[in-house]
């Protein structure tokens, strides 16, 4: 991969392969969560997918992204750790695919700077209210959808008990109170603010000649701009919380949150450990929890590095609840009391090694990684990933799982008529 600097805070990185069949475009705002505005940002995103101000209409906007030899394109938001980041994605077709050679980066960068540079609207009234309006009534269906989702509520109200920082627990997308009350004023600034503050990852990837490209990015006309951020920010042991909540639901769901704050060192540790305990269908929780006792219909663990936040999810009968409960803590007492075979250590290394190679085969997932690397600081080669993996030892394994410390237990069961 080759990086460069437009200006401060302002970067390209350049994957040239022939691997694919599509090129692929993504532009990356990012900024600290302490500093976002998560309500404006979803929109703002909602907005830039759907016109601009030369594509007025979804109808001309689908018909410009169909006359790209139907690329796809998309803008979405996400949380990385501690960070907000709004990514405007586009997949090209391989010029040697089209009928004229048409040259698809080029066109698509064009296209990215109609969407950027010239939004429907203006500086007096924000966002043109019509499409705003209807942009803000699907955002609130969307996030009201995702509430129906009893597991993703529970999950949801845990880590906003646990987050004693409340923005650290927030979703990329705010919420339904906020973007309620967001003006297409509101969200104009924001994106103004955004295009002249964020820090700026640009990345390419394809088939296609890098020295064509920096005269057209030179277009965007980006300014310098701060571009220290991290996404490590993880919070010290508070008192064990103990919540219930209750649904219309045919089963009953545990979510447990364990804080876990390991170094950026340590990391892989935790990596191995998760897929261990929880993040395979090797782990312990799937293999005795569910497939053994048969207390949960589904279970697993998940780790992110930048908040240290272990997560464990079971969905179950309420009237298993109390076992599994103490089955779970049962397998996280025999990781920190008896070391690991080698065995099983070398077994689970090997399958996320081999999930990690399989995601490679998929653009946006290699770019996503590309993404973290560059937002952390944290630059590995494939080769190195894997040996760091290979590098973790079963008293590491062990000396991770003893310092897990029980935070959040919630539960949530059938409302009582």
């Amino acid at each position: 991969m080759k990086t460069i600097e437009l200006t401060n805070g302002v970067y390209v990185h350049i994957v040239q392969t022939t691997q694919f069949a599509t090129n692929q475009i993504s532009i990356n705002f990012s900024q600290p969560k302490a500093k976002a505005h998560f309500a404006e940002r979803f929109l703002v995103s909602n907005m830039l997918e759907t016109v601009s101000k030369q594509y007025f209409s979804q109808t001309l906007m689908a018909k410009k992204i169909s006359q790209m030899y139907g690329a796809d394109f998309s803008v979405d938001v996400s949380n990385l750790g501690a960070i907000h980041n709004l990514r405007l994605n586009l997949s090209l077709v391989n010029d040697v695919f089209t009928n004229d050679k048409t040259n698809m980066v080029q066109t698509g960068l064009e296209f990215l700077q109609e969407v950027l540079l010239r939004p429907l609207g203006n500086d007096e009234i924000g966002f043109d209210l019509t499409v705003f309006s209807r942009q803000q009534e699907i955002a609130l269906d969307e996030i009201a959808g995702l509430f129906e989702d009893r597991e993703y509520q529970a999950i949801r109200t845990a880590l906003t008990a646990y987050f004693q920082t409340s923005y650290l627990g927030e979703t990329a997308f705010g919420q339904s109170e906020s973007i309620e009350h967001v003006t297409p004023l509101m969200a104009w600034h924001e994106l103004k603010r955004m295009y002249q503050n964020d820090r700026v990852d640009i990345m390419l990837q394809g088939d296609f000649s890098d020295t064509s490209i920096l005269p057209l990015l030179n277009r965007f006309n980006f300014q310098p701009r701060m571009s220290q951020i991290s996404p490590f920010e993880q919070q010290t042991q508070q008192v064990l919380q103990m919540h219930s909540l209750a649904a219309n639901v045919n089963q009953a769901r545990l979510v447990q949150i364990y804080q876990l704050n390991l170094t950026v060192q340590q990391r892989f540790v935790g990596y191995v450990f998760n897929a261990l305990f929880g993040g395979l269908g090797v782990s312990r929780l799937f293999s005795n929890v569910r497939e053994k006792a048969g207390l949960a219909y589904a279970v697993y663990s998940d780790f992110n590095p930048y908040t240290g936040v272990l997560l464990v999810s079971a969905g179950l009968e309420l009237d298993d609840l109390a076992q599994a409960r103490q089955m779970i803590a049962q397998q996280i007492e025999q990781l920190q009391t008896q070391p690991i075979t080698a065995e099983e250590l070398s077994i689970v290394k090997r399958l996320m090694i081999n999930d990690y190679v399989v995601a490679l085969d998929r653009p946006e997932r290699q770019l996503d990684y590309l993404l973290s690397q560059q937002l952390t600081g944290l630059i590995l080669t494939d080769q190195q990933w894997t040996e760091q993996i290979n590098a973790v030892t079963v008293a590491a394994v062990q000396k991770v799982a003893q310092a897990l410390i029980l935070q959040i237990d919630l539960m949530l069961t059938r409302e009582r008529n």
